[in-house]
């Protein structure tokens, strides 16, 4: 869903005019992927990765059988899957931003086809490979999915659907994102970086109208009403607020401003647990998520996420860049395309039943990863603007580059 790692803002000067050299992003050497070595990458990415995969695959997980206690913890941990959605959209918004930032800097234009080349890479083989093996388990009657849901796969418009088939059902995330791989770069092409922050912000206003005009207008309509977490003019605030931290921490003066405040155990203490408040009220009050909810936590999540990207060695952090939340963090698109085939929801059978469906999924995931995600990432990499051994150097001046 994201780039492999961040590229790098240009270097700036102080308010004295002399240069000064930004604050360093430690980073780790990337493990060996075959043929090549993947690049060093940024402490707490892939962890936070995993975070996110995790909540979603526990929210799964309670609507399976034997999972325990289940009458007593489906409701509270359901929420728990929001949480790790909002995480990826915050993350693919910030790191796609930043990329096309660093490539215009560095290529003094975008290049769509490049842009568009690599995303096709890193979602649709996976993607495909889930679509082959639908259409045979349709074949052999073990789920049923009507002619109209397959219209709705081939076009990523499954987020526009009112309950999907539970098979598909969790593409409405890859077809949002997918709507907007197709549309932020365009802005980013067409419009100033001023006027792009612009847009930015109209959309978290616009969502947050869009959320506030449905309860006001259709708050009976219970359809509408659930369908508002899944449409892409709705949803797409949490997107739109990860790019802002892009283009708020470009600029280096901003970013050390942003480090000074962002950083401090106190705020990121406070953007915690107002984040975990939001989540225990949605548990009670329904019309809370889509009237603040939302928009709070795209407000609260790129602060998190940003204290997590420059305070690794933070005790709260340090669990990020363990090695099983980097490994499981890698592989985490390819654990969400496949999870729903094994956390089917109210279904039995062995493969379906807790805990086993878990590991099954995460096995499903490491053969998915291992032979379809990571040759295409290398290939990724020919369409590259950024040379791989720079993309997670946060602080490289842009003239010590060479394109790509």
């Amino acid at each position: 869903m994201n780039p492999q790692a961040i590229p790098a803002p240009a270097a700036g000067a102080d308010s004295s005019g002399t240069a000064r050299a930004p604050d360093p992003l430690p980073v780790r050497p990337g493990p060996a992927t075959g043929a090549a070595a993947s690049p060093a990458r940024l402490p707490s990415l892939d962890g936070l990765r995993a975070f996110a995969i995790l909540c979603i695959l526990l929210t799964h997980a309670t609507t399976t059988f034997h999972f325990p206690a289940q009458a007593l913890l489906r409701r509270p941990l359901g929420v728990v899957g929001l949480l790790g959605v909002e995480i990826f959209f915050v993350l693919s918004g910030f790191l796609v931003a930043t990329t096309l930032l660093r490539e215009t800097d560095l290529a003094g234009r975008l290049s769509l086809k490049k842009f568009w080349t690599r995303r096709a890479l890193r979602i649709l083989p996976v993607f495909l490979c889930l679509v082959v093996v639908l259409i045979v388990l349709r074949v052999a009657g073990y789920i049923y999915i009507r002619p109209r849901g397959w219209i709705e796969l081939a076009t990523f418009t499954v987020n526009f659907r009112y309950h999907p088939r539970w098979s598909v059902g969790h593409l409405w995330f890859l077809a949002l994102e997918v709507h907007f791989y197709l549309m932020f770069p365009l802005v980013v092409r067409w419009l100033a970086p001023r006027k792009v922050v612009g847009v930015l912000l109209g959309t978290l206003a616009f969502c947050f109208a869009a959320r506030w005009l449905s309860l006001l207008f259709f708050r009976h309509d219970p359809v509408f009403m659930e369908m508002i977490e899944y449409m892409t003019f709705t949803r797409l605030d949490s997107l739109a607020a990860g790019c802002l931290l892009a283009y708020a921490v470009h600029d280096p003066a901003r970013r050390r401003r942003l480090d000074a405040v962002l950083t401090r155990p106190a705020v990121v203490t406070a953007c915690i647990i107002m984040v975990l408040a939001i989540l225990a009220i949605c548990t009670r009050v329904w019309w809370f998520l889509p009237a603040v909810g939302n928009t709070a936590l795209a407000l609260l999540l790129p602060a998190i996420v940003w204290a997590a990207l420059r305070r690794p060695r933070a005790a709260a952090a340090r669990f990020l860049n363990t090695r099983s939340f980097v490994a499981l963090g890698l592989a985490s698109y390819s654990v969400y395309i496949w999870q729903q085939l094994f956390l089917f929801q109210d279904r039995p059978g062995f493969v379906h039943n807790f805990p086993q469906n878990v590991l099954f999924t995460l096995l499903a995931a490491a053969v998915s990863y291992t032979l379809i995600e990571r040759p295409f990432l290398n290939l990724k990499q020919r369409y590259a603007v950024v040379p791989l051994e720079a993309l997670a150097s946060w602080d490289a001046p842009a003239g010590q580059l060479a394109k790509g």
